[in-house]
């Protein structure tokens, strides 16, 4: 791999299109070249934000978030095979066009497909490699984080139940009630800092496209811009705020988590995963494989039932999943290749 562009800055709409046109040409070029009598063919590859800004789409909350074809966000878990619609560079630069002329109103991308940016790269969709680490790095830790979140419901009811906790079980349901509350806070903080992130965006947008900066309405609307996106930094950091202060009392606690929780941690610890030390505990591309391997899914799927099973019939032992015995059959699976362009 040979890096020729490093770019010190934030992958926001207005610092791609400043850097990306200057390659635009040479893209071009290189497309039409050949070696050794072979084509040059362009592949595209990065996380889904970048690359829904590189082709001037909405993003995820749109009608139409898919980067490939047309289908809406609704569509995506219909089990029945539809063929929909691929996007092209040409049907791209059309529909980007058409919502310029309707006046650029992002509340109106949805009828022009969510195309809402000019197109920064002359590649074509069908072109651009799907982000198999990202996508897995972001569907693993979300989907663990849910399953830890429900199964601390399930040991704040083991707890309410009776003094099958070790130490006091009351003082174990004030501490999983504030769990609740700092993973309530924590979405919170997050809805505010997207909501700021877009205002930056749009504001952005605003300043480099608009021919007139300095007339009256454009003025208007980046005042409005500028005073949404004060709003949302100040319930941010309000947010952020009580977060901190729920999460100094969490570790300040002398209580552990429940028995759902630990044994989830111990299951990982034996299949080779870690968390980091840092970074709220993420897990890194190697873990994410194996933690994606139907033998692991297989004993952190049965926890839950497995400790409440074991609590019903012999109060408060349990049978621990964690032995390979106890875990379904791994499905056989054919190695699959991935090779980044």
């Amino acid at each position: 791999t040979i890096p020729f562009l490093v770019f010190g800055a934030k992958d926001l709409p207005a610092n791609l299109e400043t850097t990306m046109r200057m390659y635009v040409e040479q893209i071009q070029q290189l497309k039409k070249t050949k070696w050794s009598n072979k084509q040059i063919r362009v592949i595209i590859f990065g996380d889904y934000e970048f690359l829904t800004i590189a082709y001037g789409l909405s993003g995820p909350s749109g009608l139409r978030p898919c980067l490939y074809c047309l289908a809406k966000k609704s569509e995506f878990q219909d089990t029945a095979e539809i063929r929909h619609e691929l996007r092209t560079l040409e049907q791209i630069r059309a529909n980007y066009s058409e919502f310029v002329a309707s006046g650029s109103q992002t509340s109106r991308a949805k009828h022009h497909n969510n195309v809402l940016r000019p197109c920064l790269l002359p590649v074509e969709p069908h072109d651009v490699c799907l982000p198999v680490l990202h996508l897995d790095l972001g569907i693993f830790p979300w989907l663990f984080d849910s399953m830890t979140r429900d199964a601390s419901e399930i040991d704040r009811e083991i707890a309410c139940q009776g003094p099958s906790l070790e130490g006091d079980g009351s003082q174990f349901v004030d501490f999983a009630n504030k769990q609740q509350q700092l993973h309530t806070l924590t979405d919170t903080l997050q809805t505010h800092m997207d909501d700021a992130q877009l205002r930056q965006q749009q504001l952005q947008w605003l300043l480099l496209h608009l021919p007139h900066p300095q007339q009256e309405q454009t003025t208007q609307m980046c005042n409005a811009l500028r005073l949404q996106w004060r709003q949302s930094m100040q319930s941010a950091e309000r947010v952020r705020e009580q977060k901190d202060k729920l999460h100094a009392e969490l570790v300040a606690a002398s209580v552990c988590d429940g028995p759902c929780v630990k044994e989830f941690e111990q299951v990982l610890s034996l299949h080779g995963i870690h968390r980091q030390a840092y970074f709220s505990g993420t897990f890194v591309g190697n873990h994410i494989h194996k933690a994606l391997r139907h033998d692991t899914i297989a004993a952190l799927t049965l926890v839950p039932s497995t400790i409440v099973a074991g609590r019903t019939s012999s109060g408060s032992s349990h049978h621990s999943p964690r032995s390979s015995h106890n875990a379904p059959t791994p499905i056989q699976q054919t190695p699959v290749t991935i090779r980044s362009c």
